[in-house]
């Protein structure tokens, strides 16, 4: 299932916000969840787990490289964002509670709830990935899988947590163990609606 960005976005929208602004809201979560979890943070970008808060924006002010991974990593959270508002369009939910929800949310949480069954949104940029889960993270009872490029959304599909469990882990790209399905591995998008879509 295909979902233009720019569709989802202006039917979330408060009367009279324009999309720019929503896409800096966008931006600013993303750094806030990127901050929250610091000790993450530092991980991800390879840096010593010693380093403060003011350490770091000093490094941050002074590397170009670090300035260009920190920005790709802000870019995969606003992709994720973007993924939940598509997954949530298409099952006709508000995605606005869901938004205030993550402002004061932790990492590792729901994505949201369809007749008591939690799911998460994966969002990878492109298509160059299959649906992937860290190893001893695999907490909600579904996983939806979305590509975003060309400015559209493309739900791939989805899997059920019993199913992940059952896959052989890896280590992927970034070095970490995961549990990975590829597309073809994947149940349709359109199954999931079937099941859950009133």
């Amino acid at each position: 299932m295909d979902v233009h960005i720019k569709e989802v976005v202006e039917r979330n929208l408060h009367h009279g916000v324009e999309l720019k602004t929503v896409m800096r809201s966008l931006h600013d979560l993303a750094k806030r969840h990127m901050f929250r979890d610091f000790s993450g943070l530092l991980k991800d970008l390879h840096l010593s787990s010693s380093m403060t808060r003011e350490e770091f924006q000093a490094l941050y002010k002074a590397d170009k490289n670090l300035r260009k991974r920190f920005s790709d990593i802000e870019i995969n959270h606003v992709y994720a964002y973007l993924g939940e508002m598509a997954v949530h369009h298409a099952l006709g939910c508000d995605w606005r509670l869901v938004f205030r929800f993550n402002k004061i949310s932790s990492y590792n949480m729901e994505d949201g709830f369809v007749d008591g069954k939690s799911y998460d949104v994966k969002t990878r940029h492109k298509n160059r990935e299959g649906l992937s889960v860290e190893v001893g993270k695999v907490r909600c009872d579904y996983y939806i899988l979305c590509h975003f490029f060309g400015s559209m959304m493309h739900i791939i599909g989805f899997a059920e947590k019993e199913r992940l469990l059952h896959v052989k882990p890896r280590t992927d790209k970034y070095g970490k163990t995961v549990l990975c399905l590829m597309f073809d591995e994947l149940q349709s998008f359109d199954e999931f609606l079937r099941l859950f879509k009133h």
